[in-house]
């Protein structure tokens, strides 16, 4: 019988015991744990095997306080912060802390600091067992709670349904206004379970006709603004209160809450955006801060609130107030897009994409801005961009005598394509352009060398946990371009070969000889 491996009457010298290893490598050499001191023991915790780690871990638990913490403090200040592995040596010392009971705050900042998500992540996780003694524990969790990697969001939010539902619930809302993936929203969906009560008259919980009935307080109007998809007469309505409490036009507020929550990577920024569309501000000082933006989506959104409040006496050509058309609802308006686009195709490239962009979403001067289009269409540089512009245009604002041309220009370039580069965007968005006009033309000659030219698509997808891809054969008509997209979901890496009948044998020995490189995963 084998018994476990603490028992004294396991034999270790015979039995189930496999030594897997690449040939002619040294084993591993056994790790001191029996009489070590308490530094070099410390030291196994950067060892790269995890068995010796934590054997390690197993005797530092039970050293003397009087001898573990010192060895540890030393040991800590000299860990080495350019080392490749200094995030995992952090929360070795963390998890050492959590198992003696020893809340230490400065290291729990360093751990939860750290540029390393995994890091981040782990001090996220403990926050649930230090949560009643951290100093300043809340602003920990809404700080992880607010964090770049949803990783950490997760771990935040299980950690926080452990201490005061006050703190939880602030959690629980703010990572609500985060993307989520499916470990996230279970996440969350648990977590709102868990606190229940505390939950149900929350602001960010409740319909929004029941938030809209609720008296303008500190943490209704917090919602209005961080909440997103919600009536814009609802924010209208929070924008007034603000304004008449603090005495300052409805537009500075506005300006302020925008940049608040493109700080805060909030969800609602979008819905903000959309007010400032609706707009007319007194003066071109105020968007100043929001014409600085990072964001380009919010300085064309301030572009395109000066041009709208007659604030703009020359028309910049560069790409964000191009591109800010698309904020502009007026016809008018938009006209005047035209004579800045068409100054702008004899800029850089960049400027050039987005003056097409804009000539896509002009209304009127059809056969004009149709001909430039084309024109720039079979500049290999700008084809999807004028292609795209193209497609944005109303079909039956295509001149019939210019998009003929176009179709007669175009597709020997096309034809022309080779296979490896059919699936570029470029040669999508032409396809998909002279496919609607041949379409419109009645073409179906040309139509069908259209089509003869689009790449096929072949998904195949693996089978987790099974070594097995979820198709056994694949049937294709005869001499079809194909464009084969493999999606890996499992956990280990896989690779598909495509050989000639007959050279099973070849491509085994062809593997065989990979894998005994060690370099092989590469």
């Amino acid at each position: 019988m084998q018994y476990s491996l603490r028992d004294e009457r396991r034999d270790s010298s015979k039995g189930r015991i496999w030594r897997v290893t690449w040939k002619n490598r040294p084993l591993d050499t056994p790790a001191k744990i029996v009489g070590a001191s308490a530094g070099e023991l410390l030291d196994l915790l950067k060892a790269y095997e995890d068995r010796n780690r934590y054997r390690a871990r197993r005797v530092l638990w039970d050293l003397p306080e009087e001898t573990l913490r010192p060895a540890l403090k030393k040991w800590l200040n000299a860990l080495d912060p350019t080392d490749a592995n200094h995030a995992h040596h952090l929360t070795e010392a963390l998890w050492l802390h959590q198992q003696r009971g020893w809340i230490n705050a400065e290291l729990f900042e360093r751990v939860s600091s750290h540029c390393d998500y995994h890091c981040r992540a782990a001090a996220a996780h403990l926050l649930r067992h230090w949560s009643d003694n951290l100093p300043d524990a809340d602003r920990h969790f809404l700080r992880l709670a607010n964090d770049t990697h949803a990783k950490v969001r997760l771990e935040t939010v299980v950690s926080s349904t452990w201490a005061d539902p006050s703190i939880a619930v602030r959690v629980v809302e703010q990572v609500s206004d985060y993307p989520q993936d499916d470990y996230l929203k279970f996440a969350l969906t648990n977590a709102r379970k868990a606190l229940g009560p505390a939950l149900e008259n929350h602001p960010m919980a409740i319909p929004p006709a029941k938030l809209a009935a609720l008296p303008f307080n500190e943490s209704v109007l917090k919602t209005l603004i961080r909440r997103p998809k919600l009536d814009s007469e609802l924010r209208l309505k929070a924008l007034h209160h603000l304004a008449g409490k603090e005495s300052r036009t409805k537009e500075e507020i506005l300006i302020e809450i925008i940049e608040q929550l493109e700080r805060e990577k909030r969800p609602s920024l979008q819905d903000w955006l959309a007010i400032l569309d609706s707009t007319t501000v007194s003066s071109p000082d105020v968007l100043k801060p929001l014409s600085k933006s990072k964001s380009s989506s919010i300085r064309q959104a301030a572009f395109a609130a000066q041009l709208r409040s007659g604030h703009v006496p020359s028309f910049p050509l560069d790409p964000d107030a191009l591109q800010s058309i698309t904020r502009i609802n007026s016809p008018e308006l938009k006209k005047s897009y035209l004579k800045p686009a068409q100054k702008s195709l004899s800029r850089t490239r960049v400027v050039q994409e987005a003056a097409l962009f804009c000539l896509g979403r002009i209304p009127g001067n059809d056969v004009e801005i149709f001909t430039l289009l084309a024109k720039h269409i079979l500049n290999p540089n700008l084809t999807a961009a004028a292609a795209e512009a193209a497609l944005a245009r109303p079909k039956e604002s295509w001149p019939p005598r210019e998009s003929a041309t176009l179709l007669r220009t175009l597709l020997p370039a096309l034809e022309a394509t080779a296979v490896e580069k059919r699936g570029s965007l470029s040669f999508e968005l032409s396809s998909k352009l002279l496919r609607t006009i041949a379409t419109l033309r009645k073409d179906s000659d040309a139509l069908g060398r259209i089509r003869s030219l689009q790449l096929l698509p072949v998904e195949i997808s693996t089978v987790s946990d099974q070594l097995r891809f979820n198709k056994t054969s694949i049937q294709l008509p005869a001499d079809t371009p194909v464009e084969l997209r493999l999606d890996n979901p499992d956990v280990i890496q896989h690779n598909l070969v495509l050989c000639a009948p007959g050279s099973l044998e070849k491509v085994g020995r062809a593997v065989d000889n990979i894998l005994a490189d060690p370099r092989a995963i590469d």
